[in-house]
């Protein structure tokens, strides 16, 4: 209830109720609400372009700050959603053998952050693909953050869609071949030495 453009309270109580004729009343749903959001194209930490997309419930619990903070509560939880997605998929890698390849080579995918003019976060060592719960909770984290000035609870966040870019799709599946295979003759290898080391 608003009186003269003044908040004056909120009624959550059920029922048949006499206000002041002189407020003006804006009714808010409180239920559950769900936002799919994506698939959005966006770079992981190692900087390769991946499609994720993201399923989140949420519901309104603070009506005065949803409608009073922001011109469009639905609005500003779908455009932070995205935000929150984006942000987190830039500090995880979308395969752990990416991240291991890049620091084989030299190529950490952090070397931008802590020098002046980069913000980026550091990298995380927990992949998108292998994460699991990990990911879930660090996307959680990240859209409560930004949800809370405006009074909405988000209650479960999930990903729905998570794959590499139709672009270079055929070319890291080439990548994680040839990965596993490196990876299986240098379990060979390790094993043929500690044979040869217990002969000796």
């Amino acid at each position: 209830c608003l009186l003269f453009g003044s908040y004056v309270g909120t009624e959550h109580r059920p029922g048949f109720w006499l206000v002041n004729p002189f407020n003006s009343k804006k009714i808010v749903s409180r239920r559950l609400e769900t936002l799919e959001s994506g698939p959005l194209k966006v770079n992981d930490a190692v900087g390769n372009p991946i499609d994720i997309g993201a399923v989140i419930v949420w519901r309104v619990e603070d009506a005065a700050k949803a409608l009073l903070e922001v011109a469009s509560y639905a609005s500003y939880v779908k455009a932070q959603s995205e935000t929150a997605l984006r942000r987190m998929v830039s500090v995880h890698p979308y395969d752990q053998v990416e991240t291991e390849e890049a620091e084989r080579q030299g190529e950490a995918p952090a070397s931008g952050a802590g020098k002046p003019g980069h913000d980026r976060a550091p990298v995380s060592t927990v992949s998108l693909r292998d994460g699991g719960d990990a990911v879930i909770e660090a996307l959680l984290q990240e859209i409560r953050a930004r949800m809370e000035p405006i009074g909405v609870s988000v209650l479960e966040a999930r990903i729905s869609h998570l794959a590499y870019s139709s672009e270079i799709a055929g070319a890291m599946l080439r990548k994680q071949a040839a990965s596993a295979v490196v990876a299986a003759r240098r379990m060979i290898v390790r094993g043929a030495v500690s044979i040869v080391e217990d002969a000796l």
